[in-house]
C-alpha cells in the first residue's frame, strides 16, 4: 500500500465526519497525519517472559500533547487492522502497541 492508499482508507472509514465518539475529544482535523511508516513493539508475555516483536505499521493519527506522550493510531496492512500505540519504557526504541481494534472508528473509540 502507498501512503495515499492508507489515507483513502482512513477517509472512507471517517465518511466525512468531523468527529467520532472518543473519550479524548480528538479533533480529527488537527490530529490526522499523512501516513508514514514507523516501527512499533508488539510486547507479548510467553512463559512468564517478555517477548518484543517489532512490526512495521503506518502512523495515521497522533494526539498532540506537549510531551508527545499521547496515543497514536496505527494501521497494520498485513493484518488489515488499526491499533493503538503509545510510549513504553524509557529504554524502548519504538512506541509500544496497545492492541489492534479493527477499523478506524473502533480504534478511536477504544483510545
Amino acid at each position: 500500500m502507498s501512503p495515499a492508499d492508507v489515507a483513502e482508507l482512513v477517509r472512507a472509514q471517517i465518511a466525512g465526519r468531523k468527529s467520532l465518539p472518543n473519550s479524548h475529544r480528538v479533533d480529527l482535523d488537527r490530529c490526522l497525519l499523512w501516513p508514514t511508516r514507523i516501527q512499533v513493539i508488539n510486547r507479548l508475555v510467553r512463559d512468564g517472559r517478555l517477548e518484543d516483536l517489532v512490526e512495521t505499521v503506518w502512523l495515521v493519527l497522533e494526539v498532540h500533547r506537549p510531551k508527545k506522550d499521547g496515543y497514536r493510531i496505527v494501521f497494520n496492512e498485513q493484518r488489515a487492522m488499526f491499533g493503538l500505540a503509545s510510549p513504553g519504557f524509557e529504554t524502548d526504541r519504538h512506541l509500544v502497541l496497545c492492541g489492534y481494534y479493527g477499523d478506524f472508528p473502533a480504534t478511536l473509540k477504544n483510545m
